[in-house]
């Protein structure tokens, strides 16, 4: 059932109304760039980043949402895993955002500390959940501004500069989007986005090719 009902909303979801191209042009997404799409859903914002010449890495728990996003993203990197544990070396990706899937996350602190190790120095991270309200329903799928304002001060703390909270009109929905450069100092020499990135390809989770997606155990 539960397979389903991803089948389900992951079709509703196909049609992002430009919220992925949005993204991609917010975080200034550019040919080099590794770009971590946290709760990747049905892919839409993964193909946004392949356009602008990105390499693009899916992350979901969901093996129904992976396999929509595989039919979308031919030459994506798709990872069954959550927010919490995310199979991928520190300082690999130079983009991650999360687009509407923060209030999924189980716990945030450790979310934002495992997106913090994996995101290098200089990169660039965005959050976006529609801004919440009094409607029970709606506010199950949303963030106050006051939570975003605490975002803010926890990404500070995780070592982020140029944190803000700004509002967002997007296919009519009012959204907040939270956002911070990372500026914590590596601890690799040489470059670490590639190298990573090529054992990552090699050993845990295969490009996606056609319709389907794999995952192995290195």
């Amino acid at each position: 059932m539960s397979a389903l009902i991803d089948l389900m909303t992951g079709l509703s979801l196909t049609n992002d109304h430009g919220r992925g191209e949005w993204l991609a042009e917010t975080a200034g997404v550019g040919p080099g760039d590794k770009v971590l799409d946290i709760g990747c859903g049905p892919g839409t914002a993964l193909a946004a980043a392949s356009r602008r010449g990105a390499t693009a890495i899916g992350l979901d728990p969901s093996p129904t949402m992976l396999w929509l996003a595989a039919r979308r993203n031919a030459g994506a990197i798709l990872l069954a895993a959550g927010v919490d544990a995310i199979p991928l070396p520190c300082d690999s990706v130079t983009v991650a955002w999360a687009s509407g899937s923060l209030h999924h996350w189980p716990d945030v602190d450790a979310g934002l500390a495992e997106v913090t190790r994996v995101l290098a120095p200089g990169g660039r991270l965005v959050i976006i959940e529609r801004a919440g309200s009094g409607h029970r329903l709606i506010g199950a799928h949303a963030i106050t501004p006051v939570r975003a304002d605490g975002l803010v001060e926890k990404l500070t703390a995780l070592g982020y500069s140029a944190t803000t909270v700004e509002r967002a009109d997007i296919a009519s929905r009012d959204m907040l989007l939270v956002r911070g450069d990372l500026v914590l100092t590596s601890s690799f020499d040489h470059d670490p986005v590639t190298h990573v990135l090529e054992e990552v390809t090699a050993s845990v989770v295969g490009p996606v090719r056609g319709s389907g997606w794999s995952h192995r155990e290195s």
